[in-house]
């Protein structure tokens, strides 16, 4: 028996697909699958690092891929909870719950594949006693409780009486608020993707000056192009935030528009405590649970439950979210075509 699990006969030929055959099969399956495709280089090797370690671990149980078990399949997390790793920093550390739930959800994809092509006669991840497998990651909702969603707006700061920074902090919970915007997009937009109309086509009067309108959203995949449209209280919010920004000398030569005291790109720590401090705020005012995660991607995955609740077209979600296929959409919202949300 090979490495990579093919039995070969005497005359050399063999009558079982090979380990490395029934994987690569799967990659390209899901490489074209047109709602989940796996197409980050890093992630493909990812997956067939792990994949070759189970074959090598096959390999020295003397069982060929096809007829793995589920003893086969507990010896080998087992395994992998002693194993310990070497980090760049020099430090030994343990193999995490999040990567041991990575090789079993691997393994059981890539056999629930096989089993359907009749090319295995038993799904051995499935088979797995409960309390064998990695334990199961917080899987919950990560969307708002309606309740909770529809006070939110009472926590953000005050225009009339916040300082300037609570300005910037009230045009960035408005931005999340109404058009789920990823951390980066917020991070990332300049003054330059602001969007200004030009009143002296419409307006003939003198004192008629250019109003705020949107801005274009960039990011690092082509869907996440697209253009997004003020409303009237966060065109005002905005236009308060740049004045107060252009007031500043220290900001005069900066690109981005959201910017921190220090005169740097607004960092992820930043936006995450306003977030949250936002979040648990309206709950305890509202009387309500604190719900289990309070970053920006909950108001994200909340703003696009509400589209899909409003029963707006998947298509338009993904361009109004700049997600790249309905499947996107589905995750994000921790909903499924008739499931409801998980």
């Amino acid at each position: 028996m090979d490495l990579d699990g093919t039995v070969e006969h005497g005359d050399g030929s063999s009558n079982r697909m090979a380990g490395d055959a029934i994987f690569s099969i799967w990659l390209a399956h899901r490489q074209a699958d047109p709602y989940d495709p796996v197409c980050a280089a890093a992630t493909r090797r990812l997956y067939g690092s792990i994949w070759k370690l189970w074959l090598s671990h096959l390999h020295r149980r003397g069982v060929l891929w096809m007829d793995a078990s589920a003893v086969d399949v507990s010896q080998f997390l087992k395994q992998l909870k002693a194993r310990r790793a070497k980090a760049s920093d020099g430090t030994i550390r343990s193999v995490s719950e999040v990567s041991q739930k990575r090789y079993w959800q691997l393994l059981h994809w890539v056999y629930g594949y096989a089993f359907d092509l009749k090319l295995s006669q038993n799904l051995p991840t499935g088979e797995l006693h409960g309390i064998d497998r990695p334990r199961k990651l917080n899987d919950d909702p990560t969307v708002l409780d309606p309740a909770l969603w529809r006070v939110l707006p009472q926590a953000f700061p005050r225009a009339e009486s916040c300082d300037c920074y609570g300005i910037r902090d009230l045009v960035i919970l408005k931005l999340l608020y109404e058009h789920g915007l990823t951390s980066e997009e917020v991070r990332g937009m300049r003054t330059e993707d602001l969007i200004w109309d030009d009143p002296k086509l419409t307006d003939t009067t003198k004192d008629s000056v250019p109003r705020l309108v949107g801005a274009h959203i960039q990011g690092s995949r082509s869907c996440q192009e697209r253009l997004i449209s003020f409303s009237m209280p966060l065109s005002k919010s905005m236009e308060d935030w740049l004045d107060f920004r252009a007031s500043q000398a220290k900001y005069s030569k900066k690109e981005w528009v959201f910017l921190s005291d220090r005169s740097n790109q607004i960092s992820i720590r930043i936006l995450f405590h306003l977030v949250s401090r936002t979040i648990v705020t309206a709950a305890r005012e509202a009387n309500l649970p604190l719900p289990l995660r309070c970053g920006p991607q909950v108001i994200r995955n909340t703003v696009i439950r509400e589209k899909l609740d409003q029963q707006w077209p998947l298509e338009k979600i993904m361009a109004f979210a700049g997600l790249k296929n309905r499947e996107s959409v589905w995750r994000h919202a921790r909903w499924k075509p008739g499931q409801g949300f998980a």
